[in-house]
């Protein structure tokens, strides 16, 4: 029992927030996930898409994004796990997913690094209130949205403009989850969303 309450005290921890432009959250998000990635994972997503930068924003295609996760190359499921890697990519702005816009690698390498367990646990630092499911259900409700809807809803100021609040503890440890544009999934409310049966099958 002391052991229980001793967990509880270690998750109330003090944060303090500063603010941020959606552009600087971004690319501080972006780098935490590529540090989660080893030396040679990087060299070889370099050296599989001939590309020297990391950062470069080529667009991959479903056939190189198929090659690079290992999965068959005539599997009827490519198109929809291509959409998913796209979806996942946005992280953490949903509302400004674009249905037009393909996969770039530093998209490509949020969704490695959210779809794995290990690097997850470690980019939320093993915070149970940010749960794997939750985000799995809100990319496959946005895939389940016809595309014209949500081009509608985009919001196209994923860019140096807005205000968001970071969460730090200490001086520069950014604890992801208590972030709000990440906490609240950009402000969606997750329990509206709804799955189309033919993605959930597939998944």
């Amino acid at each position: 029992m002391g052991q229980s309450v001793s967990s509880e005290e270690e998750t109330k921890q003090d944060y303090r927030t500063v603010k941020v432009s959606k552009g600087q959250l971004q690319r501080l998000f972006d780098k935490n996930c590529l540090s989660l990635l080893t030396p040679i994972e990087v060299y070889s997503l370099k050296e599989n898409l001939h590309v020297r930068d990391i950062n470069n924003d080529k667009q991959l295609s479903i056939d190189e994004t198929v090659q690079l996760l290992g999965l068959p190359k005539d599997c009827p499921c490519n198109e929809v796990v291509y959409d998913f890697v796209r979806v996942l990519g946005w992280f953490p702005f949903f509302n400004s997913v674009d249905p037009l816009k393909g996969i770039s690698l530093p998209m490509l390498i949020r969704s490695v690094v959210l779809s794995r367990s290990k690097s997850f646990f470690k980019l939320f630092k093993g915070d149970s209130s940010y749960k794997f499911e939750d985000l799995v259900f809100l990319v496959l409700s946005i895939l389940s949205e016809p595309k014209d809807l949500v081009e509608k809803n985009l919001d196209s100021s994923c860019d140096e403009t807005g205000v968001l609040e970071l969460a730090l503890q200490g001086d520069s440890n950014i604890h992801w989850a208590q972030c709000k544009v990440i906490k609240d999934f950009d402000n969606t409310n997750i329990k509206e969303r709804k799955v189309s049966a033919y993605n959930l099958a597939i998944f």
